[in-house]
């Protein structure tokens, strides 16, 4: 359990509270997921509508993305993008969903023409999609799925703007225990490494303040921040939206959803028990929440 003031919202049931308020034209999001295995990689992803969308009626604004690929020598890799939707943004949950996609297919798609990829070829593959990303996202069709209700040219992209943060990680195992992982981003949606029970951000942290709708996003900016750090298989690469990146840590502190976290996801757990760990309750805590998590060398924790 993690310590702190539960929330009214949680105070009474959902079926009879009156809080919990569909979104009227439909698919609220409010559970979205994913799981499975690519090489020895396991992976979990959901997505999570916040109290606040959830008494207003609005759709969940975060998505994620997950894809597979294999190269032309027969590495597999995965493919890992996750979404904000700005709340200035008047259609977030959509720009979320088309932005996560568009770019996760077309890096996918890019690597997969290469041999054996380096980290020159991954990052020009990585410009080249967040550029195509940038320019057909504002250019849907009519009748696309939640796109939406007007024509394109009538809805400008800051009204379509997301946060981004991507992974590339190979999914076959390595003798020296260890990968390259292609970790890039724009806005707040932080990327963490788990090394012996302890958060490592591995993406730009900023100011150290919990940013607001100000923040960049796909639009707004000319290129994404890439690194490549090393991930080793006992670590967890941990991708998540500032509804739970906001409470890992503070500095060098570690905050109570932080210490639960890096207790419960250590290893794999279940389908069931990954969503409830991403309902913890607490006061003031009502963000759409999204998480991946990946656990390299999955073999490990047959017992």
């Amino acid at each position: 359990m993690i310590a702190g003031r539960p929330s009214t919202f949680h105070s009474k049931p959902w079926w009879v509270s009156d809080w919990w308020n569909l979104e009227p034209t439909g698919r609220s999001g409010d559970i979205t997921c994913d799981i499975g295995t690519v090489g020895d990689l396991a992976v979990a992803a959901a997505s999570i509508r916040g109290d606040t969308h959830r008494l207003d009626g609005d759709r969940c604004e975060d998505a994620f993305f997950l894809s597979t690929g294999v190269t032309t020598s027969g590495d597999s890799f995965l493919v890992a993008v996750i979404g904000d939707g700005l709340g200035s943004a008047k259609y977030s949950s959509f720009g979320s969903r088309r932005a996560t996609e568009l770019f996760g297919n077309h890096l996918t798609a890019t690597i997969c023409k290469t041999d054996t990829p380096s980290p020159k070829t991954v990052k020009a593959a990585v410009e080249t999609a967040f550029e195509t990303t940038k320019a057909k996202a504002p250019k849907w069709k009519g009748g696309d799925l939640s796109a939406p209700p007007l024509s394109p040219s009538k809805v400008s992209s800051a009204e379509i703007e997301t946060t981004l943060t991507f992974a590339v990680v190979p999914a076959e195992p390595t003798p020296n225990e260890k990968r390259a992982v292609l970790i890039g981003s724009v806005g707040d949606s932080p990327a963490y490494r788990l090394s012996e029970k302890k958060w490592e951000r591995l993406t730009d942290s900023g100011s150290g303040d919990i940013v607001d709708s100000s923040t960049r996003g796909v639009h707004s900016t000319d290129q994404l921040t890439t690194s490549m750090p090393e991930l080793a298989d006992s670590d967890v690469l941990f991708l998540t939206t500032d509804g739970i990146g906001n409470y890992i840590s503070q500095g060098d502190d570690m905050l109570a959803v932080g210490t639960h976290l890096a207790n419960r996801w250590q290893q794999p757990v279940a389908l069931h028990e990954f969503i409830n760990d991403m309902t913890f309750d607490m006061r003031g805590v009502d963000d759409d929440r999204t998480a991946i998590v990946c656990w390299p060398n999955r073999h490990q924790y047959m017992s």
